[in-house]
Order: C-alpha cells, then structure tokens, then sequence
C-alpha cells in the first residue's frame, strides 16, 4: 500500500495572484488552514480537515473534494508533493 505526502512551503497569501485567482473561496480558506513546512498525508487529510469546512456527509464526494484541493495546492505551488512511502507488509505479519 502507498501513501501520499505533501509538504506545506508557502502560505495561500504568498502565492502568485495569477494563480489565486483560479481558486474558489472555500479552496483558500482550506489550504489556509495549512502551516509552512507541516507535512500531511493525503488520505489523513482528506478524512480528518475536509469534513470540518464542507456540509456534504458523503464520503466519496468528501474524497473528490480533498484531493481536488490537494491538486490545486500543488498546481499552484503552495504544496510539495514527496516521494511515494510504501508501507512494508512484513509489519502485519504476527509471528506464531
């Protein structure tokens, strides 16, 4: 299993105007809640932040919305994304 990393570089406020202008209100109020140089998990994200600015209940259309600003803050270049983790197997295996 996989796991996306991102890590926060620049504040929404400092990011080019070009690029922020593209970005919906509730988008920036998001990404903002964000701090320099915090690292966060894509999937930790999306089930823990989102669903505190958002009304929808449902997980999928939670899901879409998170990592569609997960992409956004990375297109506009307020988020880094890190390599990919792979998680190691050998960690759920219990010996007998």
């Amino acid at each position: 299993m996989q796991r996306l990393h991102y890590t926060v570089i620049k504040d929404i406020n400092a990011v080019d105007l070009s690029h922020n202008s593209s970005t919906s209100k509730q988008c920036k109020k998001v990404l903002g809640s964000l701090k320099i140089g915090e690292t966060i998990e894509a999937r930790q994200f999306v089930k823990e932040t989102i669903p505190k600015f958002c009304k929808t209940v449902n997980p999928r259309n939670i899901a879409n919305i998170g990592y569609r600003y997960l992409r956004e803050g990375k297109k506009i270049g307020m988020l880094f994304e890190n390599s990919i983790e792979k998680m190691n197997y050998n960690c759920f295996l219990i010996p007998f």
